[in-house]
């Protein structure tokens, strides 16, 4: 199976799932969104293993539900949830006796606070506008709109390498570039 036909095959099935949920909003976007991240934490975590670093999965994949319920229902400050997060993990790694304490908080705070923060703005650029009035739809049409930037830029580079790329630039990086070059895409149409 080429990489081509691969592409084709998950576009076909979930670029149609992708944009019912930015589309309705709500509970159908805020779960697919923490289904997303909460994978992506997970395999962050096994990028980190590979390095030596023991990720704190329970205490990540809480947080992360937490950071993205928080920002969906707003239900206390982010400084409460960080705080009693931070001190949580590190009490638990203190009894934890896995690896290197400061490269597990390392990581596991940097995966926390990468996808967590980033899928929060998704949510709350979805969410930007009160659900009870006609702007409502707005805020999916703008996730829509990031969402085929991102596709239309990330296929191009993949079709301009496959045509007119003879030599890699940074062969190291292909393997993690995905989901970095599109969060920074995200970032710089915040910017923007």
């Amino acid at each position: 199976m080429t990489e081509n036909f691969k592409r084709v095959v998950v576009s076909i099935l979930a670029i149609p799932i992708i944009l019912a949920c930015a589309y309705f909003g709500g509970y159908y976007f805020f779960f697919f969104v923490m289904l997303i991240s909460l994978f992506s934490f997970y395999e962050f975590s096994m990028l980190a293993k590979n390095k030596s670093s023991f990720v704190n999965l329970p205490i990540g994949f809480i947080a992360i539900i937490l950071l993205l319920l928080n920002q969906f229902r707003n239900f206390t400050n982010l400084e409460i949830i960080i705080l009693l997060g931070s001190l949580l993990l590190l009490i638990i790694e203190l009894f934890r006796n896995k690896g290197s304490a400061i490269l597990n908080l390392g990581a596991t705070f940097l995966g926390i606070f990468y996808i967590g923060i980033f899928a929060a703005a998704l949510i709350s650029l979805r969410e930007f506008y009160p659900a009870n009035t006609d702007l409502y739809i707005n805020g999916a049409y703008l996730i829509i709109s990031i969402l085929a930037s991102i596709w239309i830029g990330d296929s191009a580079a993949y079709f301009g390498g496959i045509n007119l790329g003879k030599h890699k630039l940074f062969p190291g990086l292909v393997q993690i570039k995905a989901g970095k070059v599109q969060f920074l895409v995200l970032f710089l149409q915040q910017e923007l």
